[in-house]
């Protein structure tokens, strides 16, 4: 098997001991399973034909109209109230 060498932050090193010895698993292959789970899902790449856009007239549609009731439910929750409107 090769091997590698990565140099992190020492509190980010900290976190993935604690989080390593919570699952009973040794630092390397937390790692390990981390950068598997990482890979198997293409992390960082989205979906193809995420962001095209919709091609019916409904869709176009339901998507104004959730968009439009997203943006109201966000606004009659808000906590500061005395902030810029979106």
């Amino acid at each position: 098997m090769a091997s590698t060498t990565f140099h992190f932050p020492d509190d980010f090193l900290r976190e993935i001991d604690r989080a390593a010895q919570a699952l009973h698993m040794s630092r390397n292959k937390f790692v390990l399973q981390a950068c598997g789970e990482a890979l198997a899902r293409q992390a960082g790449e989205w979906p193809a034909g995420f962001f095209d856009p919709p091609h019916s007239k409904e869709d176009r549609t339901l998507l104004v109209e959730s968009t439009q009731e997203l943006e109201q439910f966000v606004l009659t929750r808000r906590m500061n109230r005395g902030a810029v409107a979106l």
